[in-house]
């Protein structure tokens, strides 16, 4: 069961550093953990016990083995991006990015992917790609693309600052002031993040107020079936 336990120990820890990068919130998250668990009590792997995680713990993460075999399926021998891949990457950002600004969306879009391929571990790429399917009104594209983003750089703020905005505007509320608490976090100076922060926790305010508050006429209703009921 060694190779087993070898692989689940890589799935565990892969699925704990996307829980510390915060790019997985809520009942996400908890689903996540319990996952951990089940996979730790299954493989009996126990990451307390520094002789076992000597034993299983690989040279490589799980993504970069997971890197590496698609670089290597696509017939490509390089594990990283060569400056030349890096330069031309760059190139095709700021390409993007005057395009965001003539609000073209889509080929902003295909200048971000082809960047990414070129250099997939600058996390600018994704976040940047994020904003462009925001404004195309793909927010689950986006915060795809900003999860991706904080995959590679845990502490990246304006991914989470977009991933915010993406989830205010699904009314996600509750995802949403969670990641607009983090960007607040890494950018403590933002008055957007501070006063995209303000709105939604005014909104979940005002849903909760609904909520508690009685219905029009809802007493003399009650009234009424209790009339009816004891009749």
């Amino acid at each position: 069961m060694s190779n087993s336990q070898k692989l689940a120990f890589a799935i565990i820890e892969h699925l704990s550093s996307q829980l510390k990068s915060g790019a997985i919130v809520g009942d996400s998250a908890e689903s996540l953990e319990v996952s951990i668990q089940c996979l730790e009590s299954v493989y009996s792997i126990n990451r307390s016990d520094p002789a076992q995680v000597q034993r299983l713990k690989s040279d490589k993460s799980l993504e970069e083995i997971f890197e590496s075999a698609i670089q290597t399926r696509g017939g490509s021998t390089a594990a990283q991006p060569t400056e030349e891949d890096r330069a031309k990457a760059e190139e095709l950002k700021n390409e993007g990015n005057q395009l965001m600004k003539s609000e073209k969306y889509q080929e902003a879009i295909q200048c971000y992917t082809k960047a990414m391929e070129l250099d997939s571990a600058n996390a600018v790429f994704p976040c940047n790609r994020a904003a462009a399917y925001s404004k195309m009104g793909n927010h689950q594209k986006a915060i795809e693309d900003c999860q991706k983003a904080l995959s590679l750089d845990p502490d990246y703020g304006k991914a989470y600052g977009r991933m915010g905005l993406s989830y205010h505007s699904l009314n996600d509320l509750q995802k949403a002031k969670e990641s607009y608490t983090k960007a607040l976090e890494l950018d403590p100076g933002s008055t957007f993040y501070q006063n995209s922060l303000s709105q939604v926790e005014e909104k979940i305010k005002g849903s909760q107020e609904q909520e508690t508050r009685p219905a029009p006429g809802g007493g003399m209703n009650f009234m009424r079936k209790r009339i009816v009921s004891l009749g």
